[in-house]
């Protein structure tokens, strides 16, 4: 299936039915007819709310024909040359249609819900995750936290712990510009479609995830169960 965003809606484009079908309104229809043309430099257009779409005519008439390159290159133009538009694929029609992007961290599906900052596992939603409770990647890219396997939620690997926990890992999962950049560019103002030319929408994201072995955890850990001794003898010397 393939996508042109307009006026942050989900077009169907459809070559057989010389039409651009709404995705998650199917009655509301643009006929190419109606489209205006440009014969010198090869584009159709659309006004919209007031505002103008530009459409290269080969992303009309043959979108199946257009490579994973070219749809690259089509969305940087329209980015950067304001055309107004982005060629996305089902998965973009579907988050714009409100359905919410997932992730699997450790065999649980989680919920990704930006808007109110939490991952929620979706088959126990009153279970969740706080992004403000995870640390971000040096590089910016990720977010990194402990994830208890057993609990199906964050690790807090402070001065208490005195044993290396079983059925914790590290888990990374990529930031808001790779979870969900529809929330993320609502929130910022810039029209649900705003991000998608640089972070395409992916519903389905996996953790990758890493043991805590091996990282100096368990000097950290032998460190903890010292000062405990420690404070326990001189409680007993009292």
């Amino acid at each position: 299936m393939h996508i042109l965003v307009m006026d942050n809606r989900p077009f169907i484009i459809d070559p057989e039915k010389q039409e651009l079908r709404q995705y998650n309104k199917p009655d509301n229809t643009i006929d190419f007819e109606a489209l205006g043309y440009s014969l010198a430099k090869d584009y159709f257009w659309a006004d919209i709310n007031g505002n103008s779409y530009k459409m290269p005519v080969e992303l009309i008439l043959n979108p199946g024909g257009i490579s994973a390159l070219s749809r690259t290159s089509i969305n940087l133009r329209s980015h950067d040359e304001n055309w107004g538009i982005y060629f996305g694929d089902e998965a973009t029609a579907r988050r714009l249609s409100g359905e919410l992007p997932h992730i699997d961290i450790a065999g649980t599906d989680f919920t990704v819900d930006w808007r109110l900052r939490e991952m929620r596992e979706t088959a126990e939603p009153w279970k969740h995750i706080s992004f403000n409770d995870l640390d971000m990647s040096d590089d910016g890219l990720n977010y990194v936290f402990f994830y208890n396997t057993g609990e199906h939620n964050v690790f807090d690997f402070n001065e208490t712990v005195t044993e290396m926990p079983e059925n914790v890992c590290i888990a990374e999962i990529p930031n808001e510009y790779g979870l969900d950049p529809v929330a993320l560019a609502r929130e910022c103002g810039l029209g649900e479609a705003g991000l998608l030319a640089h972070n395409p929408v992916l519903l389905k994201h996996s953790a990758n995830l890493k043991p805590i072995t091996g990282i100096g955890l368990e000097e950290f850990v032998e460190e903890n169960r010292q000062r405990l001794d420690q404070g326990t003898g001189r409680r007993n010397h009292r």
